[in-house]
């Protein structure tokens, strides 16, 4: 058994995937409806700046948190960017759960 052949095999299945046609779907929805990547593009830009702040030991304050809650709310509104963060989730979710079964391979 050739593992490099297991991994395009892995590929394929995941790209047939419910999971992964609905996030591509969504990725295109999100590309074509400005007003949503724009709104997208600035709570990515906000979460990026406060992860980095955690990163740095730094605590986020009340205002921070409560603009970041406030723009997720807002974006959340947007039905295409709505669906495009339920499809990422899905996606994301997929693609930990292999990683953790990857990562029960062992040398014991």
């Amino acid at each position: 058994m050739n593992p490099y052949d297991k991994a395009r095999e892995l590929k394929r299945a995941i790209e047939a995937s419910d999971v992964f046609k609905k996030y591509k779907e969504q990725v295109t929805a999100l590309e074509a409806d400005e007003g949503a990547k724009q709104m997208m593009d600035d709570f990515r830009k906000k979460q990026f700046e406060l992860h980095q702040k955690q990163m740095l030991g730094e605590e986020l304050n009340e205002e921070e948190t409560a603009k970041a809650d406030e723009l997720l709310r807002i974006l959340m509104m947007n039905t295409t960017a709505a669906s495009y963060l339920q499809a990422e989730l899905a996606y994301a979710q997929l693609m930990n759960d292999i990683s953790e079964i990857l990562a029960e391979i062992s040398v014991e």
